[in-house]
């Protein structure tokens, strides 16, 4: 047998300009497993985020979107989990979301996710549109500690059709097959650098879709490892 349920409630509660809460929320997992997504571009999907995002769509088929949990939260004897969470806004401009998870099980994991988003000069009327998801997480059975950050799809600047794109890692393991090793990367690695186990980072850069035959693209990283450093654009 096993049970978990996430649930948030969304409004305005109240609290300074600089900080006013607009939702909060909380769950727990009994024998389910908790997985987080490797690549953030889409971390704005993510159930956690999603309830707890004022911007999020209802799900149009319920079953549909609660049989897609399964990947999220995997059965597995004798895996717990809680989390509890807020939504905010800092002077109306940008709108946050942050998460803190505790697993138990097969050792301990604490979570910390969240994700940022802010449209100027103003939302209705937005010339650049940034969104960050972050996640920071200490886990004893996998060994690590990792540290990332990433720019989102709904990241862009004068157009829809101009992307921006981008991300950052700080990941260093303690222990199991990668013990002893840290990267510390933006924008990725070289192309030729390949192992297992490491962050996938996107490249700093932007991406201009001019016309079906043509576009335009700059891309930039930077990355120290412990066997290795490396730098291109």
């Amino acid at each position: 047998s096993s049970f978990f349920a996430f649930g948030a409630i969304n409004g305005p509660i109240g609290g300074p300009p600089a900080f006013f809460l607009t939702g909060i929320g909380g769950g727990f997992g009994i024998n389910r497993g908790l997985t987080f997504p490797t690549d953030l571009s889409t971390f704005d999907q993510f159930p956690f985020i999603k309830a707890l995002d004022p911007a999020a769509k209802p799900a149009e088929d319920p079953m549909a979107e609660l049989a897609s949990l399964r990947t999220y939260f995997p059965m597995k004897v004798g895996e717990f989990w809680f989390a509890a969470g807020i939504s905010f806004t800092s002077f109306a401009l940008v709108d946050g979301v942050a998460v803190v998870s505790v697993a138990i099980g097969n050792g301990l994991e604490v979570a910390l996710l969240g994700l940022a988003r802010v449209a100027l000069p103003r939302p209705q009327f937005p010339l650049v549109s940034i969104e960050l998801g972050l996640i920071a997480r200490f886990s004893t059975s996998e060994g690590v500690l990792w540290i990332q950050a990433q720019l989102t799809d709904n990241s862009w600047i004068l157009h829809e059709s101009v992307r921006l794109t981008g991300g950052f890692a700080f990941v260093t393991w303690f222990s199991g097959p990668n013990k002893g090793q840290f990267v510390l990367t933006l924008g990725g690695f070289h192309p030729s650098f390949k192992r297992d186990g490491y962050p996938i980072v996107p490249r700093l850069g932007f991406s201009w879709s001019v016309s079906s035959a043509i576009s335009v693209k700059g891309e930039a990283y930077f990355a120290l490892t412990s066997e290795a450093v490396m730098a291109g654009g």
